[in-house]
């Protein structure tokens, strides 16, 4: 599937890297080791931080609900290399898997704009969450400092 483009003047959103189950986990925003082979699998030893720019949005992530299913709970990690200054991270969620249609949804703990001041690390539990893709939007970001996103399907 080609990527589709983001809105005017954004970065281009890659479609779906993968169907997350319960247990699974996917870096949206990181640089993933470069050599091939089991040794070299992604985790969170070797998932390099990356340069984002405000306006910027992830590829997204599919949730796979079977007959009946309960809605996914879903951990978002976010970590920077050094001190963000002023930003905002959203996290978009949408049922059909185009730009157009992710939103932020209403619930405050979708907006990140705070992170631990000794660590510059952020981590939140969503329990449940509605969307059959999810990703992360950085909005706004003040430094000039990398990050990686890691979203994990808790259940």
């Amino acid at each position: 599937m080609p990527p589709f483009p983001g809105a005017p003047g954004s970065a281009v959103v890659q479609p779906a890297l993968c169907s997350l189950g319960p247990g699974d986990f996917a870096y949206v925003f990181g640089i993933p080791p470069t050599a091939q082979g089991s040794s070299n699998a992604i985790d969170d030893t070797n998932v390099v931080l990356e340069t984002i720019l405000a306006g910027i949005a992830s590829g997204s992530v599919a949730f796979s609900i079977k007959g009946g299913g309960t809605p996914p709970m879903v951990c978002v990690e976010l970590t920077f290399s050094a001190a963000p200054g002023a930003f905002e991270l959203d996290i978009q969620e949408a049922d059909t898997n185009s730009d157009a249609s992710f939103i932020l949804p209403t619930n405050a703990n979708y907006t990140v704009n705070t992170v631990n001041a000794l660590t510059q690390k952020f981590r939140i539990d969503l329990s449940p969450t509605g969307g059959k893709f999810m990703r992360v939007y950085m909005k706004t970001l003040t430094n000039a400092v990398k990050c990686s996103v890691k979203i994990t399907r808790l259940a």
